[in-house]
């Protein structure tokens, strides 16, 4: 699960300028190492390449998972630990809101 922020800061610029924050809501992405609590710099961005993790929206909420992509045209949300539920979905019913480019965390 994940909390989104959305905001603009109007020192976004280049690459970065359609990007928002999110907060990562629990552990579900512990394996990737992605902790409750981190800030993501996500850029807003509908595709995701093989590999990328990226914040989608699962039966109407969002949460984050790494995507792979099959050869029969599905795509693979996968979770990162071991009680989230990874799942397959057919290409078209993946609804992706854009893709991790960066971790902030607490020391």
């Amino acid at each position: 699960m994940v909390k989104i922020t959305v905001g603009k800061d109007p020192a976004m610029r280049g690459d970065l300028k359609d990007s928002f924050v999110a907060q990562v809501a629990d552990d579900s992405m512990i394996e990737y190492n992605l902790c409750e609590g981190d800030i993501l710099l996500v850029k807003a961005d509908s595709a995701a390449v093989d590999g990328d993790i990226a914040v989608v929206s699962v039966e109407g909420a969002y949460c984050l998972r790494k995507i792979k992509y099959t050869a029969d045209g599905r795509v693979l949300l996968l979770a990162g630990d071991s009680v989230a539920r990874s799942r397959a979905l057919p290409l078209k019913d993946l609804d992706v809101y854009g893709v991790v480019k960066g971790v902030f965390r607490a020391l």
